[in-house]
């Protein structure tokens, strides 16, 4: 202390070319860690570059203005389909006094019971279109608007099995909707742009039926109908055919010379002379035997034929959805200069 006392000029000196080192030194190791930090962001946008650079297509200004045009002509494309799909939402879906719904339904009800019996298709006694529970009492108000859409879609639907010509409807259940219940249609933010309307159909016929059936329920320009699953089963499948069940005749053995000498003709001079007792040219050959019928057996590898050619009955079960399109959907705006 006394040093310090006596050479206060040099102990002051130190004292600030100590605290001048440890700022330099507190300065450097920050410069250090800041020009670390720049060489690792560096590193990183070099690395970014180098992969973009890579890509295919290198996303130059002129690759961004292609993209921007495959984007636009997308959601061209889209807008069409959603202006197509919209063409089957009905021009009028507005709610109607429940007395009515009543009235439209029996009405519809003796519609199409007298076309089934009309045509000899049979139906369920107790059928009432998928709407039982409406036999008794008129719906609630806030349901009529998708029951009127759902009735004339079902009126549509049973029409056109009628068409196809099926044996017989088997059962329907028609999903209650949610709004029957007293519950929303709406399923909030992120629901699906279409109302979903389930209905099961059970029905048996032969295959061309279905196939028509089928053909015409996807080919509607009316209503929209999507198939969540079918399954077909043959009305005898506890019997169903074996091959060796069905016997074919042998075809003929083809010809050695694929048919070259089909139409060759022998020259008069050299056709062979008819045996005795054979008839001449131009006359009639004696009456043969007639060959007796096939015998029973056979018929079975006919019949079983026919249910391999689709000849049986099938039962088809159809899980059904009728969507009702809610109306446009506003699609996303691009950022231009993204």
């Amino acid at each position: 202390m006394d040093w310090i006392k006596e050479n206060k000029a040099v102990a002051g000196l130190g004292i600030v070319t100590l605290l001048v080192a440890g700022g330099l030194y507190f300065l450097g190791s920050s410069w250090a860690s800041k020009q670390e930090e720049a060489l690792l962001a560096f590193e990183d946008n070099r690395n970014q570059l180098q992969r973009l650079e890579s890509q295919a297509p290198y996303p130059d200004k002129a690759h961004l203005d292609e993209t921007r045009k495959k984007v636009t002509e997308y959601r061209g494309r889209v807008e069409g389909l959603q202006k197509s799909l919209l063409t089957f939402r009905p021009k009028s879906f507005e709610k109607i006094p429940p007395a009515d719904f009543s009235n439209r339904l029996n009405d519809a009800n003796g519609k199409v019971k007298a076309l089934y019996t009309e045509r000899g298709i049979e139906f369920p006694d107790d059928w009432q279109l998928g709407f039982e529970s409406y036999t008794g009492a008129p719906p609630e108000a806030e349901a009529t608007a998708f029951l009127n859409y759902e009735l004339e879609a079902m009126v549509w639907l049973y029409t056109q099995l009628a068409q196809a010509g099926p044996a017989a409807l088997l059962n329907v259940v028609r999903q209650p909707l949610p709004v029957e219940e007293g519950k929303p249609m709406d399923g909030g933010k992120d629901a699906a742009p279409y109302f979903s309307l389930p209905i099961e159909l059970t029905f048996r016929g032969r295959e061309a039926a279905v196939r028509r059936f089928i053909a015409g329920l996807v080919d509607s320009d009316a209503y929209f109908f999507t198939i969540r699953s079918i399954r077909i089963q043959n009305d005898k499948f506890e019997s169903v055919p074996e091959k060796d069940d069905v016997e074919f005749k042998e075809a003929p053995a083809a010809s050695p010379f694929g048919g070259a000498f089909d139409n060759f003709v022998v020259p008069d001079d050299l056709a062979p002379v008819p045996e005795e007792g054979a008839p001449a040219e131009g006359e009639a050959a004696p009456a043969e035997e007639a060959v007796p019928p096939p015998p029973e057996e056979e018929a079975g590898g006919e019949r079983v034929l026919g249910q391999v050619l689709g000849a049986e009955q099938l039962n088809v079960h159809l899980e059904l959805e009728l969507l009702l399109f809610r109306g446009n959907v506003n699609l996303p705006t691009a950022n231009p200069n993204t």
